[in-house]
């Protein structure tokens, strides 16, 4: 039986990998004990890799603010009318005090529909080589940035390469 020990994440390098085992994991352990809901671990995963991808891009984690708000200060209600599943377990960065993007990671969304509602909205989609390679649940849910036109997207490595 697995214990409370055995839930220790195992934060390496690859911080997609360590979410995917640490999920794995916790399932294993709500499978033999139904009433443990214990997933405070692999959240505190995908809160490091939304800071990793922060450092990498330049940016910050931001407060939820809209659509219309990237590029500006300040923040409103973050699902317009009309976008609906568009934006499912999003994440906010900012630049300085400037809201520069927001991550959608999406289970059934094409990326086409996706990039053309970005395109009526006036906005750049940017999706990593592995659209997969997402931090809410990676193999699972896809992960699609919105910014601003002229944004440039870095990607963690963990996103350019293939999940295992």
């Amino acid at each position: 039986m697995l214990t409370a020990r055995d839930l220790r994440p195992q934060v390496g390098p690859n911080i997609i990998q360590a979410i995917t085992a640490q999920q794995r994991l916790e399932y294993r352990v709500r499978m033999q004990n139904p009433s443990h809901r214990n997933d405070c671990r692999s959240r505190a995963l995908q809160g490091v890799a939304a800071a990793r991808f922060a450092a990498a891009n330049g940016w910050r984690s931001a407060r939820q603010f809209g659509l219309a708000e990237l590029g500006k200060c300040g923040r409103s209600d973050y699902r317009p009318i009309g976008w609906g599943s568009l934006l499912d377990h999003p994440l906010w960065f900012a630049a300085g005090r400037r809201n520069i993007a927001i991550v959608s990671q999406p289970y059934n969304l094409c990326e086409d529909e996706f990039r053309r509602c970005a395109q009526q909205a006036g906005l750049d989609a940017h999706v990593p080589p592995n659209r997969l390679a997402s931090f809410h649940n990676p193999g699972i849910t896809q992960f699609f940035v919105l910014t601003q036109p002229g944004v440039i997207v870095q990607w963690l490595p963990e996103q350019e390469e293939s999940l295992q």
